[in-house]
């Protein structure tokens, strides 16, 4: 937009979690379309998360059966490991997997590019060039690199 500099931070990969005792569970990649008859945890509609779920699932060519929702990826990895449903979380938006729980790629892998953003004119500033610095930084050690 215009008004606004922009810096690349990197991609945010998302994985498919299921519970360890799950058919896929020992697999290294899973392709979309063979997901169509899985029970899915997700976030309410209108969030993110959820939203990228249902774009993903439709581009395979159905839609996703959503058992259980919760606003936060650690109640929906949770409900994963008490095997409830499967769900698709961003690698930033969780921490550690609990015990229980296995994460399986999707080919093709989703991905959302991050970026900073700050207002033209700015950059000189040194609060603002220390943070895109930061988050620069930051990325390059957790996230892929565009």
């Amino acid at each position: 937009p215009a008004g606004v500099e922009q810096a690349v931070i990197g991609d945010d990969l998302c994985d498919l979690l299921v519970p360890a005792g799950h058919p896929l569970a020992g697999r290294a990649a899973v392709r979309r379309e063979e997901l169509g008859g899985e029970r899915w945890v997700s976030q309410p509609p209108g969030r993110v998360c959820h939203d990228w779920l249902v774009r993903t699932m439709r581009s395979a060519g159905f839609e996703p059966l959503i058992v259980h929702r919760a606003e936060e990826n650690p109640t929906l990895t949770a409900l994963v490991a008490a095997g409830l449903g499967i769900a698709l979380i961003p690698r930033l938006g969780r921490g550690p997997l609990p015990q229980g729980v296995v994460a399986v790629g999707l080919d093709p892998m989703p991905r959302r590019r991050l970026y900073a953003l700050w207002r033209t004119g700015t950059s000189r500033r040194p609060a603002v060039a220390e943070t895109v610095r930061v988050l620069r930084e930051q990325g390059r050690a957790c996230l892929v690199a565009e």
